[in-house]
């Protein structure tokens, strides 16, 4: 008996001293700390997506920052060193972005300087929570809160708002079922007030912690395993062409893409297909002002179905063209109508500032002289045999609380995501995409169609579960029944808490 409390006596030493020994390393390099705690928080994201190491950065700079500030000059830097490394490890893939374009001189210089269009907005964050430092019972509570507000600000504000980088995206499959209720912005706030829960916590605050933990698990765990799945009688062959963004750009190889997308589409099934999806600029030529073009894209459609295929549009004159990223819908015989993206990719489809930024020799990623145009509408489309439904191209899918903005009383049963995601090589990027259109399912407790070039393609039923997929490097097609949406609204899709 001596020896077994001798032997854990010793092994509990031990980690006491390698506990000591990590304080004072944090302690010793305040900076150093900071920002390898800014990256252990960004590792919570897609494909990982866990909250041990969200707390373990976020809980780890709440101490250093106690404990290492002592003017707001030192609380300014080494939150903005924090935040930094939070945005520059979460959204590292977005500088990969140029290496397709041939600018791959580029993405080094775009991994430095991209965060920094996060982290000077978010810079009054420090000063704030060094003033209230020492009310130590609302400190932890005041930095969960500050986070929260900025989170949001740019959500909704930056560059027509970037809601990417949100701290409910940590959750999986059972923590995001919360958003049903809230939103997304509303379990990112009960989660930032959760982990202030777990700054030194006494027997009250770690009781109350466990029990917020075990309601979110279990209310999720019920919700995903037991809601029923029930299917429609409609079918979608959703066609996945990985095809590099290279060669996607290359216009030597527009025919060559355009017959690996037809050959995809006319793979036998053993069910008749009602609808025909083309991922995000599957074709890269404006096909609505060539004929030609245009009856191709019309043969793509399946007999008494339809086809939906992603392409430019263009339209104005010949001296003011206006261009617009767009999802052609078609059958065999007509072309019947064309969405046009309402919220375009800053720096990929447009230029912000562009008197000044075009000084600099900056310009958008995609091909072309013009920038294209966001449209104002996003429109409900009612075809034969198919559930009412609405377009989200791309990015369009990242705003909760906008998926649903048709013009009309009426809402769609289903979503359609057409997107790209080749511009990001093999990265987080696609995998955090795809992670970010289960929650808008969840929200709005209705199924997403998800057409990618070379991200995931998949069917996600009303509770965020990925019934079928085709992975980032697989060629193919998918052949899925579309199910129905929840029988009841989801809370959230009522009130639209925290838009």
């Amino acid at each position: 008996m001596m020896t077994y409390i001798k032997k854990h006596s010793y092994t509990c030493m031990i980690y006491r001293l390698k506990f000591n020994n990590i304080k004072t390393v944090l302690i010793n390099k305040p900076f150093l700390s900071a920002f390898l705690l800014g990256t252990l928080s960004a590792l919570s994201f897609a494909p990982t997506n866990n909250l041990v190491t969200l707390s373990c950065g976020f809980l780890g700079f709440l101490w250093l920052f106690q404990n290492n500030t002592k003017t707001v000059k030192q609380s300014f830097l080494l939150f903005f060193i924090y935040i930094y490394a939070y945005y520059a490890a979460s959204l590292y893939w977005v500088s990969l972005s140029v290496i397709p374009v041939g600018q791959w001189y580029l993405a080094p210089v775009g991994m430095v300087f991209f965060p920094l269009l996060f982290c000077v907005p978010s810079c009054w964050v420090g000063p704030v929570l060094f003033k209230v430092k020492k009310y130590p019972a609302f400190y932890p509570f005041i930095f969960a809160l500050c986070l929260f507000i900025n989170e949001w600000m740019i959500g909704h504000y930056l560059f027509t708002g970037f809601p990417w980088v949100l701290t409910a995206y940590a959750w999986n499959e059972w923590g995001m079922q919360l958003a049903a209720f809230v939103g997304v912005y509303g379990v990112s706030l009960i989660t930032l007030l959760w982990l202030a829960l777990l700054y030194k916590p006494n027997a009250k605050k770690g009781f109350t912690a466990f029990g917020v933990f075990i309601f979110i698990s279990f209310l999720g765990h019920v919700r995903y395993i037991h809601t029923p799945l029930i299917f429609t009688d409609t079918v979608v062959r959703i066609v996945h062409p990985n095809l590099e963004q290279i060669d996607k750009q290359n216009r030597e190889r527009t025919y060559q893409n355009f017959y690996c997308h037809q050959d995809l589409s006319q793979k036998n099934s053993k069910k008749p297909i009602n609808l025909i999806v083309w991922p995000e600029a599957a074709v890269l030529l404006a096909a609505n002002t060539q004929e030609s073009w245009l009856n191709a894209l019309k043969s793509i459609a399946p007999d008494n179905g339809y086809a939906i295929i992603g392409a430019p549009r263009l339209a104005g004159s010949n001296n003011e063209p206006i261009l617009y990223t767009s999802a052609y819908i078609l059958n065999q015989t007509d072309l019947i109508d064309t969405y046009d993206k309402m919220h375009l990719v800053p720096f990929g489809e447009y230029l912000p500032y562009r008197s000044i930024l075009s000084k600099f020799g900056a310009d958008k990623l995609t091909q072309g002289a013009y920038d294209f145009t966001p449209a104002k509408k996003r429109a409900l489309y009612q075809l034969d045999h198919i559930p009412p439904f609405s377009i989200l191209i791309c990015y369009e899918i990242l705003f909760p609380g906008e998926v649903l903005n048709t013009v009309g009383a009426n809402h769609p049963e289903w979503l359609l995501n057409i997107t790209n995601d080749a511009w990001y090589l093999n990265s987080s990027g696609p995998y955090q995409h795809l992670h970010i259109a289960r929650w808008r399912a969840v929200e709005e407790g209705i199924p997403i169609v998800r057409c990618t070039n070379k991200g995931v393609s998949c069917i996600i039923d009303g509770v965020g579960r990925v019934l079928q997929s085709l992975g980032c490097n697989t060629q193919g097609v998918l052949d899925v029944t579309l199910p129905k949406p929840l029988k009841n609204k989801t809370f959230y899709s009522q009130y639209r808490w925290f838009s």
